[in-house]
């Protein structure tokens, strides 16, 4: 049942699907709180728990995806204990260079996954990452945790790109195994 259930394309995009639908949700109040950032400096704590939330949830949701898609494209990525445990680097959530294998991505896009990836690994999770080192790299050179507008925008344009590759790949083998 597991190698069954984790080759099913369709298990996980639904999985990306309720991921993002919850980052949805509070994306809204992110947006809220944002504009109001600029008024009132007390919001931080509330700012922060939305942004880490978001970008979690969001990274959770691209994660889904491209796994989806590289399992679908080699089911010997599953065995019948597990699913292989360097799929995607960076302990299983390198969602940027695994990104580049499955479709062409565009530097911005490249930048947004590298930020979602600190979220994923640690800055969605914990106060800091298990090594000083992997905090000063994810501040400089540039932020790895800084967030814009526009991210918003292109979070979900590179998520409908995704999940209709993974879709549509599933719909294909699909079909070539019933005829």
């Amino acid at each position: 049942m597991f190698k069954g259930v984790c080759k099913d394309a369709q298990t996980w995009l639904a999985q990306a699907n309720q991921l993002k639908m919850s980052a949805d949700v509070i994306e809204i109040e992110l947006k809220g709180t944002i504009a109001r950032f600029r008024f009132d400096r007390e919001l931080n704590d509330q700012l922060l728990a939305f942004l880490k939330s978001f970008m979690l949830l969001v990274g959770m949701a691209f994660e889904n995806l491209i796994k989806g898609i590289l399992v679908g494209r080699d089911p010997t990525n599953i065995s019948r204990e597990e699913i292989k445990k360097q799929l995607l680097g960076r302990g299983g959530h390198g969602i940027s260079e695994g990104a580049k294998t499955v479709t062409n991505i565009s530097n911005a896009e490249y930048d947004l996954l590298r930020r979602l990836e600190e979220y994923l690994i640690w800055a969605g999770r914990y106060p800091m990452p298990l090594k000083s080192k992997a905090f000063y790299d994810s501040q400089t050179p540039e932020n790895l945790r800084s967030f814009g507008w526009t991210d918003f925008k292109l979070i979900d344009s590179l998520y409908d790109r995704l999940a209709e590759i993974l879709d549509n790949e599933w719909s294909v083998r699909t079909k070539s195994k019933c005829s």
